[in-house]
């Protein structure tokens, strides 16, 4: 009886040290991108609703789970974030200051892929990463 108790012991050792072997081995090589979290039900400031109307909406709509959020990104200057959310095929930017304020909301109709949005909060000194740029450049 203690025969078949320590045989099952060693297979079940075997059968954990193979699991932790494929965990550590696979584990490392899964893509992991950041996620940005959108602030719960947050909404568009006056000066986004007078300017943008509709769209400033729909931005924060997006932001706020109806959509994809594709990247948050920080300009040094003031500290403000632009997050770009896709929903649909439709691109928006919401604007908001480092403390998370409201400075404005817009769609990027004109704007077809997420490469063109990049480029877009780059030229306006938003930080977005060297190899997201190489394909927008390339």
């Amino acid at each position: 009886m203690t025969t078949t108790a320590n045989r099952f012991g060693v297979l079940a050792f075997l059968v954990a040290a193979f699991v932790i072997a494929m965990v550590v081995l696979i584990l490392p090589h899964i893509p992991i991108q950041p996620i940005a979290v959108a602030v719960p039900n947050a909404a568009p400031n006056d000066h986004a609703m007078e300017k943008h109307g509709e769209d400033a909406i729909a931005a924060y709509n997006c932001l706020n789970g109806g959509g994809v959020i594709k990247g948050t990104f920080t300009r040094d200057a003031d500290g403000r974030k632009a997050t770009v959310c896709l929903e649909g095929s439709t691109y928006y930017v919401v604007i908001e200051e480092s403390d998370g304020d409201s400075v404005s909301a817009f769609k990027k109709d004109k704007l077809k892929c997420f490469a063109q949005v990049l480029q877009f909060i780059s030229n306006r000194g938003y930080k977005v990463p060297e190899d997201l740029l190489a394909c927008v450049i390339g």
